[in-house]
């Protein structure tokens, strides 16, 4: 004899406890905790960014974090840093080698002011974001222009570069020529910025010993002295063309 309604109740246990097991991953809350103050990075391989993040979710082994700098300033793309399992509770970003002397090289951060934005995903779909308490300042100097020509007869030769800093740093900017000889033309020391700061160095045609520099075209490096001269990175991107 078959039991019709008992056969009907296992069904619908067993269809019950299939949709239970079927339960989609589920965040209750979720916090970037770290970094919880301004961290200044500076773009030499190996410097490290610490984040940390807690969390309430259900299926927590089935998400992970996507994690990136927003910038402050508008106009710039964010940048991945990390992805981990939610349950890691946390994820640190490493600047990577420099092989080209030249950085950002991706995942390379550019220099500017950051928020810290954390994603909780079940894959695709987003369930989750935390922005972390403290800002990230990636340190950095750059040069505005790629090329540039100046003669003895010009009225205004003008070398601009952009510095962002958190601590004091110092600024060497000299010319390399091609046979190897080098033209210290300023060496400065760099305040405190928060936000990318334009700055300008006059090129006299001489040396700030004072002598003068020959025409030629000449590779324009900047040397960056940071964190009280225990650390020295370069950037150059500037060619200059030079006819007294």
């Amino acid at each position: 004899m078959i039991d019709a309604g008992g056969a009907r109740a296992s069904l619908l246990v067993a269809a019950g406890l299939g949709l239970a097991g079927c339960a989609s991953p589920e965040v209750h809350a979720f916090a970037l905790t770290a970094p919880a103050a301004p961290v200044e990075l500076v773009p030499v391989a190996g410097d490290l960014l610490p984040m940390a993040w807690t969390y309430d979710a259900d299926q927590a082994d089935a998400i992970d974090v996507v994690i990136e700098a927003v910038p402050t300033t508008a106009g710039q793309g964010s940048t991945p840093l990390a992805w981990a399992p939610l349950t890691a509770g946390a994820a640190t970003f490493v600047v990577p080698p420099d092989a080209s002397g030249v950085l950002p090289l991706p995942p390379g951060i550019p220099l500017g002011v950051y928020q810290v934005r954390g994603h909780a995903r079940d894959g695709a779909d987003e369930l989750a974001s935390a922005l972390a308490p403290g800002l990230v300042i990636m340190q950095g100097a750059a040069f505005r222009a790629a090329d540039l020509r100046f003669t003895g007869a010009d009225l205004e030769r003008d070398i601009w570069m952009t510095t962002v800093t958190a601590t004091v740093a110092r600024a060497v900017v000299s010319l390399q020529a091609t046979g190897g000889a080098r033209y210290l033309v300023s060496d400065a020391t760099i305040a405190s910025d928060l936000a990318p700061v334009g700055r300008v160095i006059t090129f006299t045609g001489r040396t700030i010993d004072d002598q003068p520099i020959p025409a030629g075209d000449y590779a324009v490096e900047v040397e960056m002295h940071a964190r009280g001269n225990t650390v020295t990175y370069r950037r150059g991107g500037l060619t200059l063309h030079w006819l007294p």
